[in-house]
């Protein structure tokens, strides 16, 4: 059966709280362990969190992935399983959701946003994560706002979150 995959998105560093990035690494556990890829953008901040979350979770298995925006491996966070560097910048957020059964927003800022939005043009169910201020609570909070708001779907907390993917992606 073929393994989903979830696009977590978020604040990079040093945008990124501690309480957001020990909340990331405790997402990456759970979604690990409940068998998901991760795809993500591979560098600092959240992303780190989310991989090395992952980490701990798995021994000797491949499950995060990482799409940078630059031309080298080397930006990729040292927890990433599988670093693909793109060599196009910001353009690059367009894949890390295109990639994603459904994508997983926390916190965040303008790149997170971007996200949000692709998310949103290519019609994938978003979960905007409500427990931190930022890009994800922003449009959790103005879905009803927005014609694309079906798309987006409010959770508060980790227990939330997982309840939802697996009700999603029966």
């Amino acid at each position: 059966m073929k393994k989903k995959i979830i696009s977590c998105i978020g604040p990079s560093a040093p945008n990124c709280s501690n309480e957001v990035y020990e909340f990331g690494i405790q997402l990456g556990y759970r979604l690990a362990s409940a068998g998901y890829l991760i795809v993500q953008g591979g560098r600092d901040g959240f992303m780190e969190a989310v991989c090395k979350g992952a980490r701990k979770a798995t021994t000797g298995q491949f499950v995060t992935i990482g799409i940078l925006p630059g031309f080298n491996h080397s930006e990729a966070n040292a927890w990433c399983d599988v670093v693909l560097p793109t060599g196009i910048g910001y353009a690059r957020n367009q894949m890390t959701v295109l990639a994603a059964d459904i994508v997983l927003a926390v916190a965040g800022g303008p790149g997170t946003m971007s996200e949000i939005t692709y998310a949103m043009q290519f019609k994938k169910q978003t979960l905007c994560c409500t427990q931190f201020p930022g890009s994800a609570a922003f449009m959790a909070h103005e879905k009803e706002q927005l014609s694309f708001g079906d798309y987006l779907i409010p959770v508060n907390h980790l227990k939330d979150i997982m309840i939802t993917l697996k009700t999603l992606l029966r």
